[in-house]
């Protein structure tokens, strides 16, 4: 089967990538498919940034709202959604679309598949959790890990708690169903879906993007975000995953009474900051996708996206 050309924005939040899509898609009236783990919820409209309905009726958007609140979303659910809908465009005779985004475990869905496990299991990760925070837990999970799969545990290493929990859900959820992730990455790639993702990366310096993630937040809570938050509380509680994101956790803590106002665009600030290093850490291991300044070379990100079109046209 022929493989669907997707163009691929990616990059850390406040990095500019819907505005840059848009600015590429609109002139054609391209598809712009998202690839943010928040914006697929429904009710997750200020604190999501999502793109405005103005801008939703320049060009077709998809993967967006797609999930009602209170239910869960995983990757393998993303990834199927993305194949339904580049079969939509295909039967309306498109022949590529935009992917935009920053979720990089949503997006190695389609770029290396999906690993062929249990779904996961939020009460096995949490008592996972739980024992990593006892005394001497993190480590003893590290050294389970390394009797499990020394190259994986060797590769992220004893710091990284949060790869810790998850492999070790993982193997405790699947046991016996595979020896190494070296062996469910060789099974994921067969898992692949049919697309071609040309991608580059916008990405900001650190004072840059502080200052845009600053003001950007900023705007949020002067535009409902609290309330907004309050809101799903009443619905669904605190316990749904989306109000564990960053920007929606924080509120969630300050109207529990944990954080205070004043210190709330803050810890905002410095969760998304952290977010964005962990994003840009990801995207630098994927391979083939070219690096901009948002900042110093909008007009070559602009030229390099109308370049991939007209490859891709051709």
């Amino acid at each position: 089967m022929k493989k669907f050309p997707l163009i691929g924005i990616f990059g850390s939040t406040a990095s500019g990538k819907s505005k840059l899509a848009l600015e590429l898609a609109v002139p054609h009236h391209a598809a712009i498919l998202n690839a943010d783990s928040v914006q697929i919820y429904k009710g997750l409209e200020v604190g999501s940034a999502k793109p405005t309905p103005e801008e939703r009726e320049s060009c077709p958007h998809y993967l967006f709202d797609i999930v009602n609140i209170g239910e869960g979303f995983a990757a393998g659910d993303y990834q199927r959604e993305v194949v339904k809908t580049i079969e939509q465009l295909q039967r309306a005779r498109q022949t590529w679309a935009f992917l935009v985004g920053g979720s990089g475990f949503y997006i190695q869905t389609l770029t290396r598949g999906i690993y062929p496990i249990a779904k996961s299991d939020p009460l096995r990760r949490q008592q996972i959790e739980d024992e990593a925070h006892s005394e001497g837990g993190q480590e003893a999970l590290f050294q389970e890990l390394m009797a499990l799969d020394p190259v994986y545990a060797q590769k992220i290493g004893p710091a990284d708690l949060r790869r810790i929990v998850r492999a070790l859900e993982i193997f405790r959820s699947n046991d016996g169903g595979f020896k190494s992730f070296a062996e469910l990455e060789s099974l994921a790639s067969q898992r692949r879906p049919p697309v071609e993702i040309h991608g580059l990366v916008l990405y900001r310096q650190k004072e840059k993007l502080r200052e845009a993630i600053t003001q950007r937040a900023h705007f949020m809570l002067e535009h409902g975000f609290i309330e907004e938050v309050q809101g799903l509380l009443e619905q669904v509680g605190p316990h749904w995953g989306p109000l564990k994101s960053v920007g929606y956790r924080e509120v969630v803590n300050f109207l529990e009474g944990l954080l205070s106002k004043d210190l709330l665009l803050e810890s905002i600030v410095k969760s998304t900051l952290y977010l964005a290093k962990r994003q840009v850490t990801w995207f630098k291991r994927e391979t083939g996708l070219v690096w901009f300044d948002a900042d110093k070379e909008w007009e070559k990100a602009l030229q390099y996206g109308q370049n991939l079109i007209n490859t891709i046209s051709t």
